[in-house]
């Protein structure tokens, strides 16, 4: 049986100095992704080093306790070096979250954390995705995805280690190991990057190559020099695996190049490189390795969300680094340290138990903290149409816009920038007698060869749902209107090869093919920027001149073709007090309209357009 005294001191004794400093390394490489991607590009891979460790060091630990296991202390041990502190950070993310984020974003915030507290938030995170949604950059608890996979590791590697008989151990580990990294590489073959990323399956080879080095003991008896020799390859794999490793195409095989880097130094224990990791500021870098880990991404991802970008100026990086080391040394002191001292014993598991109810409460009465009048946010302030009754992504009934007692005059083709004139188009259409049909997608205009591939996996099938949709319409319209976010999709050559055809193949057929400008856009979300204010915050949004850019872009393909018609209303006064109209917000983001803007936008035009529709007649 596991002794208490063993394993309540293991960590203090058994750690070695090497490995602290890889620790160290692991972090820092990540730290510095998350700041700046162009700085380390595949800095990520810090974590597959983590999970390396993690592999090496906990079978290390179940080798030196034999074969009778005492379970209940293996995981006590592991729930109070893991817990206490995670526990800590998501309750004060969370009163965080609560103060600052609008309502729908707290509400997705929620979500993730109920994933977070059961450790299966790479689940969530792999199956995450709503154009809505705030981006991965300012998502706080997206890093929990790496503790939750290390946490099931703990969960079922033990029991595997157990059952399986010491002769064979080796031999199944190495086996293990193949089928997972096949099952990674077959994965990201089959366009499913994202789940091979998130995935406990994919990610298990990682924990196991460390699993296996442990059992092995592979490096005990190395000299200095081979030592040496085989760390120097090992910092080579690093390197490499820090620096030209694609994450699109991670982790499948390319993830041997960090694993097995960091199994060459763990295994160089007395080589030169070693030597330079036991250095003292590696080996206090690396006693924080967890609480920097823990803090780092919140403190990011919540100024992202502040200011909207995701560029850093160095001032925000500094203030940044600095309050996660303060707040990782304090954590060490005052929450991890403690928590490894607690005995499973009834006074140690009430400790706990206490520590985690006031936590868990905390965080259930945290949306309080966001129901004052600052969070009011109208509904129709916060969208463009109602998601359920417009045929965004999906068909809603017939797809009809503006006077539905009056056959469709016109088929409208659009992204998001399309369905935010839902409204646009009852407002205008029921004011001069017209309707249309109108089928847009999430990111996705849906002309015929649009380059699905090139969007979220959350928005690939409902784009092709929609361009067959479509097809199948295209026959029964004169008139085609097209609506667009331009400055996103003229970044593809492929878009502008299809959209170039599709206007062309129109024209041909003697259909009239009307291009909407895409309207003012800004460098900030206006909703976001308005409930700051009510908190007593500033922000600066300001107006993003690449749309006129885009436009100039759209209106030179379009004007090629005779038969289409660029049409730009972005210049008009109706957006020369953009972002409002009479005082009222216009915009739900930093480049969509809102419901109210949208029907004010309708109103405005309603005449000009219907001059427009009518015109081919």
């Amino acid at each position: 049986m596991f002794n208490t005294k063993t394993i309540s001191r293991s960590s203090a004794r058994d750690v070695r100095r090497d490995v602290q400093g890889l620790r160290a390394l692991a972090v820092l490489a990540v730290l510095v992704f998350h700041i700046e991607k162009d700085w380390l590009p595949s800095g990520f891979t810090g974590v597959d080093m983590f999970l390396v460790i993690s592999g090496f060091i906990i079978t290390s630990m179940l080798l030196k306790q034999g074969d009778a296991v005492d379970w209940k202390l293996f995981y006590w041990a592991r729930a109070r070096r893991i817990v206490p502190a995670y526990l800590v950070m998501l309750t004060l993310v969370t009163l965080l979250a609560a103060w600052m984020f609008l309502p729908p974003d707290f509400d997705i915030y929620q979500d993730s954390l109920g994933s977070a507290l059961g450790f299966y938030s790479n689940f969530y995170f792999s199956d995450f995705g709503s154009y809505f949604a705030p981006a991965s950059h300012e998502l706080p608890l997206l890093h929990t995805w790496s503790l939750a996979i290390e946490m099931q590791f703990y969960l079922f590697f033990p029991l595997f280690f157990g059952l399986t008989p010491v002769r064979y151990r080796a031999l199944a580990l190495a086996f293990l190991i193949v089928v997972t990294l096949g099952y990674s590489q077959y994965q990201l073959l089959a366009d499913q990057a994202t789940h091979a990323y998130f995935s406990s399956i994919g990610r298990a080879g990682e924990f196991l190559i460390g699993a296996l080095l442990a059992v092995l003991s592979l490096g005990r008896s190395w000299s200095i020099a081979l030592a040496t020799a085989a760390g120097g390859v090992g910092l080579v794999l690093l390197i490499a695996g820090f620096t030209v490793v694609d994450q699109g195409r991670f982790p499948g095989l390319w993830a041997l190049l960090p694993c097995l880097g960091t199994a060459l130094l763990i295994a160089a224990r007395n080589g030169w490189i070693n030597i330079l990791l036991s250095h003292r500021a590696a080996v206090w870098v690396g006693g924080l390795s967890y609480s920097i880990y823990l803090w780092h991404w919140p403190l990011l991802a919540i100024y992202r969300y502040y200011t909207g970008g995701y560029e850093l100026s160095w001032l925000p990086v500094v203030v940044i680094v600095a309050m996660t080391l303060i707040i990782s040394v304090i954590s060490l002191r005052w929450i991890e340290t403690p928590a490894r001292r607690l005995k499973l014993t009834a006074s140690g598991f009430g400790i706990a138990a206490a520590m985690a109810s006031l936590c868990v409460l905390v965080m259930v009465a945290s949306p309080r903290l966001g129901s004052g009048p600052q969070a009011e946010v109208p509904a129709a302030m916060a969208r463009y149409a109602i998601p359920e009754e417009i045929c965004h992504g999906r068909l809603v009934g017939n797809c009809v816009r503006g006077d539905k007692h009056i056959p469709p005059e016109a088929l409208v083709i659009g992204d998001s920038h399309g369905a935010q004139l839902n409204y646009f188009f009852d407002v205008a259409g029921q004011a001069e007698g017209f309707s249309v049909k109108l089928i847009t997608g999430s990111s996705c205009v849906p002309v015929p060869d649009f380059d699905v591939e090139r969007l979220p996996d959350y928005a690939q099938e409902d784009c092709r749902h929609q361009i067959k949709a479509v097809q199948d319409s295209l026959s029964d319209f004169k008139v085609i209107v097209l609506a667009g976010k331009w400055r996103w999709h003229f970044g593809s050559q492929r878009f502008l090869s299809a959209i170039a055809s599709f206007v062309s193949s129109s024209v041909a057929e003697g259909k009239k093919v009307i291009v909407l400008a895409q309207i003012p856009m800004f460098d900030g979300n206006l909703l976001r920027a308005r409930h700051f204010e009510a908190l007593g915050l500033s922000v600066a949004v300001h107006e993003d001149a690449e749309w006129r850019h885009a436009n100039q872009q759209i209106k030179e393909l379009v004007t090629k073709f005779p038969g289409a018609q660029f049409v730009d209303y972005s210049g008009s006064t109706f957006f020369a007090n953009a972002p409002f109209d009479q005082g009222e917000l216009m915009y739900m983001d930093a480049h969509h309209l809102n419901e109210t803007g949208a029907r004010h936008y309708g109103r405005f035009v309603a005449s000009d357009l219907a001059l427009l529709l009518k015109d081919h007649q």
